[in-house]
């Protein structure tokens, strides 16, 4: 028992050790934004939109890379975190759970009209049936939720998480 104990000891710290060393060798460059105890870090190479203090440039969307500690690039153009004012980053569970909730709204939204069409020819026929009457009412709201759930994939998607840097977010470049 005594053995199994420190087999399991040494290979825990072995684990941290190798995590440290690696981090050592290859650190991670990127942006952190805090605001208070809140803080994000977005990893170099990843896909950002930002917009700018002045109005005057549109905003710019693609990967981004560390020029060094106050200047970012993207698409071979050089932006300096002070001109910036807000960053849009788009995190991997929002894509998943946004493509998940749209499928399974078109699942519901189909479902739901196939049963709505069934119904709605049943009722014609015996009209003063009452289970077909809440099988109607069932088939409609079933559909609207399958709208729903699809309206709210659709926005997981195209929305990303956004990072006002004129409020309380500050932004900074650093390694990890």
């Amino acid at each position: 028992m005594k053995n199994i104990k420190l087999i399991g000891l040494l290979l825990l710290l072995f684990s941290i050790s190798t995590v440290t060393y690696a981090r050592e060798i290859n650190p991670r460059k990127g942006i952190e934004i805090s605001k208070g105890y809140r803080s994000r870090f977005i990893k170099e190479n990843k896909k950002i939109r930002i917009c700018f203090v002045d109005s005057s440039k549109t905003a710019v969307r693609g990967r981004f890379s560390v020029v060094n500690d106050s200047t970012i690039a993207i698409n071979n153009e050089n932006y300096t975190l002070s001109n910036i004012s807000s960053i849009q980053h788009q995190r991997m569970g929002n894509v998943v759970s946004g493509i998940a909730l749209t499928y399974i709204g078109l699942g519901y939204t189909a479902i739901g009209l196939e049963e709505l069409d069934y119904s709605y020819g049943s009722s014609k026929s015996n009209p003063s049936n009452k289970e077909n009457e809440q099988y109607f009412y069932l088939s409609i709201a079933l559909t609207a939720v399958g709208v729903l759930m699809v309206t709210q994939g659709v926005i997981y998607l195209v929305n990303g998480r956004r990072y006002k840097l004129e409020g309380k977010w500050t932004a900074a470049i650093v390694e990890n």
